[in-house]
């Protein structure tokens, strides 16, 4: 729907201006009459009423538009990753990524990491609350792009334990499946302390798809 409309992260905002003040205009002039007949004070208290309520329904507008350009990817996602590297591919790793929004449209992208398929599931539907977490991922900067269904991330990642290193690195996903967004696909980048570069595969699915995922995977 956001597609057929026309809103984007680039004219989310103009747009609420524009709805807002149409709006602002068509009862400004509904009310002006009645207004003209009214006291100066009933006047100014009626223009302060009408400034309040204009800011209002901008910061609605602007909240719902940017939110229905980013509906698609925002909430909560699990994911695989996998490496290129032949001799570490069964060095796989999971994560229970999650999606939010500023009023402002800012993206913001945090994973909680796991060893196991079975952890990332129990905490991403609830399952456990005391699925162990080795790591989190927060994203330093993303971006994502509904028309062609193209994200981006630039994250950085904290383990607990000592003994892995943090590290930094890049993520790059496509939106595909039958309602175009119920996974995402792609390839990730990550700089081990400046020494080692890391690379390889990502699918990430909705909580209640991944399970399906996974024992489809494991059948190929």
């Amino acid at each position: 729907m956001n597609q057929r409309l026309g809103i984007s992260a680039d004219n989310a905002e103009n747009l609420a201006i524009a709805v807002s003040t149409t709006v602002f205009s068509v009862l400004a002039v509904v009310v002006s009459p009645a207004i003209a007949d009214a006291g100066f004070a009933l006047s100014i208290m009626s223009a302060l009423i009408g400034a309040v309520s204009l800011s209002a329904v901008f910061v609605l507008l602007r909240k719902a538009f940017h939110r229905a350009w980013a509906r698609p990817i925002l909430g909560a996602w699990i994911y695989r990753t996998r490496p290129h590297d032949e001799s570490k591919r069964q060095e796989v790793g999971f994560g229970v990524a999650e999606f939010s929004q500023s009023a402002d449209g800012s993206l913001h992208y945090r994973v909680d990491l796991y060893h196991d398929a079975s952890d990332a599931i129990d905490a991403a539907t609830g399952e456990s609350s005391v699925a162990e977490s080795h790591g989190t991922a927060v994203g330093l900067a993303q971006t994502f792009e509904p028309q062609t269904g193209a994200l981006w991330i630039l994250y950085q990642v904290q383990y607990y334990d000592d003994d892995e290193p943090d590290r930094e690195g890049h993520l790059y996903l496509r939106a595909s499946g039958p309602s175009g967004h119920s996974i995402l696909r792609g390839s990730w980048a990550s700089d081990l302390e400046g020494k080692q570069l890391s690379a390889g595969v990502m699918t990430m699915t909705r909580p209640e798809a991944f399970q399906d995922f996974m024992d489809r995977d494991s059948r190929k």
